[in-house]
């Protein structure tokens, strides 16, 4: 069946709804297409189309009356956050995760990262780090770097762009990609271009 990618999408929440493993959706030959234009399985675009393959019944034969094995192969996904302060990193900061009302508690790494392992159809995450300070995420709702809208997710979520995640280029936006770009040595052109994407995913990690 073809799926239409919606908003929160990805490829492995889409599989674990269907009950099958990403692998065994995004490396079928009816994705190739897809697979070569987004690259990476966690972020795909409203509007894509993504072929779901029919689930194959697996027979095993086994000798009656006796004890027999099976080992269910699980599909987690990671969640991976890195938090940063001034462009240094929040180093061993205790915090609370609420991922779809599941809770947790830890601290972040010497680099600041958290990396948690959720449901592959997880929706939203919030971080808690105390007296008052929260941060909350929509899991699967970042687009291809390739678009004005996931470019702005990532800077905002880099503290770059304080703006709306809409797919607009306007003025202000302008402005905050003049200001990226003159910091990393980039051609100040205000453009989203190809370098200055390639900056970004790189600093951003995807």
């Amino acid at each position: 069946m073809e799926h239409t990618v919606q908003q929160g999408d990805s490829v492995k929440s889409v599989a674990f709804q269907h009950g099958l493993f990403w692998e065994t959706v995004w490396n079928h030959p009816n994705n190739a297409e897809l697979k070569a234009l987004r690259k990476n399985p966690n972020i795909l675009y409203p509007g894509d189309k993504l072929f779901v393959p029919e689930r194959v019944v697996k027979e095993v034969d086994a000798a009656v009356d006796g004890l027999h094995q099976f080992k269910v192969k699980n599909v987690p996904d990671k969640l991976k956050v890195r938090f940063l302060k001034q462009g240094e990193p929040r180093a061993d900061v205790p915090y609370t995760l609420d991922v779809d009302g599941e809770t947790s508690q830890g601290n972040t790494d010497g680099g600041g990262w958290v990396i948690k392992t959720i449901k592959p159809n997880a929706k939203k995450a919030k971080f808690d780090f105390g007296k008052g300070e929260v941060f909350e995420m929509k899991l699967g709702h970042l687009d291809p770097i390739d678009t004005v809208s996931g470019l702005q997710a990532r800077l905002a979520n880099m503290g770059i762009w304080e703006g709306a995640v809409d797919g607009q280029v306007t003025p202000e936006f302008t402005d905050a990609l003049k200001g990226y770009q003159k910091k990393r040595g980039l051609t100040e052109s205000g453009e989203p271009d190809a370098g200055t994407q390639q900056k970004v995913e790189e600093e951003y990690g995807s």
